[in-house]
């Protein structure tokens, strides 16, 4: 089952036939990358994630499974939205799910948990839509990135963009869809009044 894992997360190509496992595959060195050391305190790579499971260091499946969720979660905190990266991380740890899903359809024939399927169906939907492209292969969410996370019309509401969505949805803190789909939308209507609002102001100087 270890294997399983990593060589579904490994393996996985794109409709291009792109592997977006090749950029986690191993971590630059601190003297290439030392900002990115100073920002993540837990860095790890499938390198040493593969070399863990040789020596046997994981004792179950869900060990294996937090690190990857680590590594996943390190590159969504140190890339930008807009990034390539972060969006692969997304995709791969979407791959990490199914596949641990599939293993425990093998385990247990009982009746599902309600939780985790809701809170999978959560996760589904926020990668499809950060991830949408167009027939050029733009995405959508690339001009939805720098969204503030303060809304300038209404400072006292709580603060809500792209990238806090993903960390609840990484946390599992979303049990209901409909707030999940609240937040959404909210963001997308801040993006729509600060975009009218840009371009009231364009007019203006003009």
């Amino acid at each position: 089952k270890l294997n399983e894992l990593y060589d579904a997360v490994r393996n996985f190509t794109d409709r291009r036939g792109r592997r977006l496992s090749t950029i986690f595959l191993r971590l630059p060195s601190r003297s290439e990358l030392p900002d990115y050391y100073a920002t993540i305190k837990r860095p790890i790579d499938m390198e040493r994630i593969r070399s863990h499971m040789v020596t046997g260091r994981y004792q179950d499946v869900e060990a294996l499974f937090e690190d990857f969720a680590l590594m996943f979660n390190n590159a969504c905190i140190y890339n930008e939205p807009e990034s390539l990266i972060y969006r692969d991380a997304l995709v791969l740890h979407r791959v990490l799910l199914e596949t641990r899903k599939q293993q425990e359809r093998g385990e247990d024939s009982g009746p599902p948990a309600v939780g985790p399927l809701v809170r999978e169906l959560i996760r589904n939907l926020f990668v499809s839509v950060m991830g949408h492209q167009d027939e050029e292969g733009r995405c959508y969410s690339d001009s939805l990135a720098e969204i503030p996370a303060v809304d300038p019309s209404a400072p006292e509401k709580p603060t809500l963009n792209f990238d806090i969505i993903r960390i609840n949805v990484e946390r599992g803190l979303y049990r209901r869809l409909d707030i999940f789909q609240e937040h959404m939308f909210e963001v997308l209507e801040k993006a729509r009044r600060l975009n009218r609002y840009a371009n009231f102001k364009k007019e203006l100087k003009m």
